[in-house]
């Protein structure tokens, strides 16, 4: 950076550009193709599950809701990759946001066992 009265100057490093760019490319053209299919592919599984194409699954609902949660913590990842310094609010943060998932989890687990009938008790 370079100071110039009120102004600042950045300058950008080409050499970590040009890294990133490197990294990015590769996994472009996947999610170009995965993409493409997104129109597709929902309409046909819904066809074959009999299902509207608009009708909501909630436990998969539920579950893309909790993955999101992941989303703060591999943005911290990435910036620290990337060799930007954590705040101590951001490692809690992240801490809380996986203590939570496991949390869910464990409960999960517990109704899915609770819900599910005995193997051995045949009828």
């Amino acid at each position: 950076m370079e100071k110039q009265a009120k102004h600042r100057i950045y300058r950008l490093n080409p050499v970590a550009i040009s890294k990133v760019e490197e990294w990015t490319r590769k996994y472009r053209l996947m999610w170009s193709r995965k993409f493409e299919k997104l129109d597709i592919l929902p309409q046909e599984r819904m066809k074959k599950l009999n299902r509207k194409p608009n009708e909501v699954n909630e436990e998969r609902a539920s579950k893309a809701g909790i993955t999101m949660n992941l989303i703060p913590v591999f943005t911290a990842i990435t910036s620290v990759i990337l060799g930007h310094a954590l705040e101590m609010s951001q490692m809690l943060g992240g801490l809380m946001t996986i203590a939570g998932m496991l949390l869910i989890a464990i409960k999960r687990k517990q109704v899915s066992q609770i819900n599910a009938p005995s193997l051995n008790n045949k009828t």
